[in-house]
Order: structure tokens, then C-alpha cells, then sequence
């Protein structure tokens, strides 16, 4: 009876350690349907000041897709500014609006997109404000 129990012990605890070496891992994914990669470091940024109503061109490299994931605006005196990103046509991606308040300066707007907008391998997007403003674009490079 000694016997019987300690195999019927045994075959348990064998049994529990082969489930817990077989368990699966915690799954590790890339965002969306691109692989993050551009050499060491796939993040990108940019920033700058528009005086007045303008448009930047943002280009995405040839061989990279391009992500925007954050986008950080702040408009100057005390006007509301609205800021676009936009195809050629004016086809609108996304649209931004920054808040307002008696400062030269107005508090920042900043918009964390968890997907973010994907300005295609060799294409151009358009980045356009309405008034002047401070502006900060970041986000990563990807392989379409």
C-alpha cells in the first residue's frame, strides 16, 4: 500500500512539471500588420513653428512605411488652431484641435494615437495648420 501511494505521488508530480514545461510563453507582437525595423532604431521625430496658415509635406523613405503616433500641438496667442494631416487631395487622415487659453502660448495639445496613421513606403502626406503654432510629430518606421 506504502508503495502504491508513493507511485500515484510520483506520477502527479511528474505529471504537473511536464504541464508547467509545456505551458506557453507570453505572446510578444508587432503593432498592426508592419514589422517594426529601421536599423537600430525604427523611432522617428520632428517639430518646428508655423508663423500662419501652412502645410508641410512629410515623406515616408522608399523603403519604409511611416507611422505617426503621437502628435503634440500648441498654438500661438489665443486662438484656437486646427491641424490636419492629409492626403494630396485633401482626403483628411486625421484632424487635430489645440486647446485655448490667454497665453502667449496655449497649453500643449497632445494627441497618443495607439495605432496612428501610416503614410505609405515612398509616399508624401501633407501636415497642415490653420494658424501659427508650435508642432511635434513622432512615431516609428516600419516594413510595409
Amino acid at each position: 500500500m506504502k508503495t502504491a501511494n508513493f507511485q500515484i505521488t510520483l506520477i502527479a508530480c511528474l505529471a504537473a512539471g511536464l504541464g508547467f514545461s509545456l505551458a506557453s510563453s507570453q505572446a510578444i507582437g508587432y503593432p498592426g500588420s508592419a514589422a517594426i525595423s529601421y536599423g537600430t532604431s525604427p523611432v522617428w521625430s520632428m517639430g518646428g513653428e508655423f508663423t500662419g496658415a501652412e502645410t508641410m509635406i512629410i515623406s515616408a523613405p522608399a523603403d519604409q512605411d511611416m507611422i505617426i503616433t503621437d502628435v503634440f500641438g500648441a498654438s500661438r496667442g489665443s486662438r484656437t488652431v486646427d491641424f490636419f494631416i492629409e492626403q494630396d487631395d485633401g482626403t483628411k487622415a486625421a484632424a487635430f484641435r489645440s486647446a485655448t487659453n490667454n497665453y502667449y502660448y496655449q497649453s500643449p495639445t497632445v494627441f497618443h494615437m495607439e495605432s496612428g496613421v501610416r503614410i505609405p513606403a515612398g509616399e508624401t502626406m501633407n501636415f497642415r495648420s490653420t494658424e501659427g503654432m508650435l508642432y511635434t510629430l513622432s512615431g516609428y518606421y516600419a516594413h510595409p
